[in-house]
């Protein structure tokens, strides 16, 4: 059956739905998804992209991989000086396909802010991620 293979995760077997709900709560409480504007110059003419990231930060190592190991990315490890005692934050950033990947399987299970700034971030990141961007020239 569809959505209800199972999947290893974490040292646990749950099903793609479950996992799908777990990845977007994991967003909803620990990450981002934000859309930075790009300039790109090439012979000589300017270009405005944006481009849609999402960001998972926590203090297990072992979350980060998995999420990491599921969708491409990069993990970064980020310390603080000033608290030496402190845990290391882990941080996944998607990349473009991750990212796309993520909002075409995720969108039916976040449970994001309604505010207009996440909602305007939320639509441009699956439009982007239907295919449908471009580059604007200015």
């Amino acid at each position: 059956m569809r959505g209800h293979t199972d999947a290893v995760s974490l040292g646990k077997t749950i099903n793609r739905e479950t996992h799908k709900a777990y990845l977007a709560g994991l967003i909803d409480g620990e990450g981002c998804i934000t859309v930075l504007r790009r300039r790109k110059v090439k012979r000589g003419k300017v270009y405005i992209f944006y481009e849609p990231h999402i960001i998972i930060s926590n203090t297990n190592r072992q979350l980060i991989e998995f999420i990491r190991a599921t969708y491409p990315g990069m993990v970064t490890t980020q310390r603080t000086p000033s608290y030496p005692n402190a845990k290391p934050v882990y941080r996944y950033a998607a990349t473009r396909d991750g990212t796309k990947r993520m909002a075409k399987q995720l969108e039916p299970y976040l449970m994001l802010k309604k505010s207009k700034q996440s909602s305007y971030r939320i639509s441009l990141c699956f439009f982007i991620a239907d295919g449908r961007e471009g580059h604007n020239r200015r």
